[in-house]
C-alpha cells in the first residue's frame, strides 16, 4: 500500500487531534531515504516519514500512531528545545554515558505511555514494535535501542 497525499494529510489532522491541540503544523514530509522511520525536527517542527521504510515494514496503516508520536514529541516531551537542552545537561550530571543519550528511548517510553490509552493506536504502536528487529545482531539501532524494544 502506497500513502497517497490525502491519506497522508487525513492521518496528520487526527495525530494532532489525538493531542487535544489546535496547533497549526505543516504537514508532514514523506521520504525515501530518510535516516529512521519517523523524526521531528525541533527546530523546524517537520515532521518526516520514511516512506519506502514504512511500505518494506508493513505497517503503511499505523501511519496515525507515527505522526501522533512524532507530534508528541513537538507537543509534550520534551516540548521545546530549552527543555531537551535542560534535560541533557542533567543527564550529563548523573549518567556516566560518554557521547551517549538515553533521553530520545525516555520521551519515546512517556509518549507511547499516553499514546497507548487510546485502544486503536495502541493496536498501531504494537504493529509498529512487531515490525522491529528481533535480534541485536539485525539492529541498525544502538544497543540501547534494542533494549527499549524488548
Amino acid at each position: 500500500m502506497v500513502v497517497m497525499p490525502a491519506t497522508l494529510e487525513s492521518l496528520w489532522k487526527k495525530a494532532i487531534a489525538f493531542w487535544g491541540v489546535a496547533i497549526h503544523a505543516d504537514s508532514p514530509q514523506l521520504l525515501a531515504d530518510a535516516p529512521a522511520l519517523a523524526f521531528i525536527d525541533l527546530r523546524t517542527r517537520q515532521v518526516t516519514v520514511n516512506g519506502a521504510l514504512l511500505a518494506r515494514q508493513g505497517i503503511e496503516d499505523a501511519l496515525e500512531v507515527i505522526l501522533a508520536h512524532e507530534l508528541g514529541h513537538h507537543l509534550r516531551y520534551p516540548h521545546s528545545l530549552s527543555t531537551l537542552a535542560r534535560l541533557e545537561l542533567l543527564e550529563q550530571e548523573i549518567l556516566p554515558f560518554k557521547d551517549y543519550s538515553l533521553l530520545n528511548l525516555f520521551t519515546d517510553a512517556l509518549i507511547n505511555l499516553e499514546l497507548g490509552a487510546d485502544p486503536e493506536l495502541r493496536r498501531q504502536l504494537a504493529k509498529v514494535f512487531a515490525s522491529m528487529p528481533r535480534k541485536a545482531s539485525d539492529a541498525s539501532a544502538d544497543p540501547g535501542f534494542f533494549f527499549y524494544l524488548t
